[in-house]
């Protein structure tokens, strides 16, 4: 009740009542009414029509009915003419302005209970843009992530331990040294939340915020450790890598129908050798690995995999299609490449000479040891064939296979018997 302040008369009111009570029982005697300062507050009259109750609430009120419930809170009613009321509110009910403060009112003298349930006449369309990221959201915490919400805040020497990119923007005024800068990182946020519950035998958190360098920039940062899959009855632990990491972004591309590659890259805050860029749709939007040994160390955090990728990621439309009904043909091949060579590079010089019947190509095995050499591997690959209107013939692909290991033996590349 008091939210509503206090009545601008009532010291009137409540000197009246002291000089009655000092002539009743002390022996006073009244003098006449004298005001040192201010004045008696006169409230402002209020249009009001009777029939907007109706309009905005679908209740059927009587004109007279709503007189009397104004009239009980101390209102004046004056009639000035069909459906134009003038209602002048009490000194103490300062909080009625409008009219929609005078049906307020009445209705709920009347009972709430009276308003019935109506849907409004509207049609949603969803928007073709996410702009807030929702379904980026949902689909992480379906992964089994945790969404962290932190400061934009940060300081020197949080940037600097981190090895992320140097402050940018500085508080003129800040709270605190550790609050004196904006962040030009997500990752920092994570790494200090993974510290404050490196007690959890297992983390997978994320986070979507905004950072500030030259330009403020939204981005993305996901941060596992421990164990992505526990121990259990029927299944071995499935410690958290570089691959389990990749794989969340792999989900995420394939919702968004975009293509995603890692490119060997080095990073300040990533291990020397387990730090890659990441391509998403042929452009570069940020990194993934492991967390810089020494970074772990200061921080007293177990081996730790983060990524920070720059937002809106964006997708391509999906054609969907009927499955093909002829079977497929698989055809391994194992070749001796430089270590320095990835997968990216040796499938778009192999896909190619491989035809359109070429449905999918994957490696399935990596071995290294000295009867491959020093600084080179051998990696299996499985090339898979299908005609979406025949079964294709041993002779077609082996035709195929045969164009396959020209082409890598052309480019230096030794194919491996057995």
């Amino acid at each position: 009740r008091y939210e509503r302040g206090v009545d601008p008369n009532l010291p009137f009111a409540a000197s009246a009542r002291l000089a009655g009570l000092l002539a009743e029982l002390a022996g006073g005697k009244p003098a006449p009414a004298l005001a040192v300062a201010g004045s008696r507050s006169v409230p402002q009259a209020v249009a009001f029509r009777p029939s907007r109750v109706e309009f905005l609430t679908s209740v059927d009120m009587p004109e007279e009915e709503q007189e009397r419930f104004l009239t009980a809170l101390g209102c004046t009613v004056v009639k000035e003419g069909a459906d134009a009321w003038r209602v002048t509110p009490p000194s103490w009910r300062f909080d009625i302005s409008i009219e929609e403060d005078l049906i307020e009112e009445v209705i709920r003298l009347y009972g709430f209970e009276h308003i019935g349930a109506s849907r409004p006449n509207m049609q949603f369309t969803p928007p073709l843009t996410d702009p807030t990221h929702r379904r980026l959201r949902a689909q992480l915490a379906a992964s089994g992530f945790q969404e962290l919400i932190s400061y934009s805040f940060s300081s020197d020497a949080e940037l600097q331990r981190t090895r992320a990119p140097e402050a940018v923007v500085r508080l003129r005024d800040p709270l605190g040294q550790e609050s004196s800068v904006l962040r030009t990182a997500l990752y920092p946020s994570l790494l200090n939340a993974a510290r404050v519950n490196r007690q959890q035998p297992s983390l997978a958190l994320f986070e979507i915020g905004h950072v500030f360098g030259l330009k403020e920039t939204e981005r993305l940062a996901m941060l596992l450790s421990g164990n992505w899959v526990e121990p259990g009855w029927r299944k071995k632990s499935l410690p958290v890598d570089a691959f389990v990491l990749k794989g969340q972004l792999a989900k995420l591309a394939a919702a968004a129908g975009a293509s995603l590659e890692l490119v060997n890259r080095e990073f300040a805050p990533l291990h020397p050798g387990v730090s890659a860029e990441v391509l998403w749709n042929g452009e570069a939007v940020g990194f993934l690995g492991q967390l810089h040994p020494q970074i772990a160390s200061e921080l007293e955090l177990p081996d730790t995999w983060i990524c920070e990728l720059s937002l809106p990621l964006g997708g391509r439309r999906i054609d969907f299609g009927e499955p093909g009904r002829q079977e497929r043909v698989e055809r391994d091949l194992a070749l001796i490449i430089p270590d320095a060579v990835t997968f990216s590079e040796l499938k778009g010089l192999l896909q190619p000479p491989a035809g359109p019947e070429l449905e999918s190509l994957e490696p399935f095995d990596v071995f290294k040891g000295e009867r491959i050499g020093e600084g080179r591997k051998s990696v299996a690959l499985r090339f898979t064939f299908r005609h979406r209107e025949r079964t294709l013939t041993d002779a077609e692909v082996t035709a195929h296979m045969s164009n396959v290991m020209g082409v890598a033996r052309a480019a230096g590349y030794d194919v491996r018997d057995g």
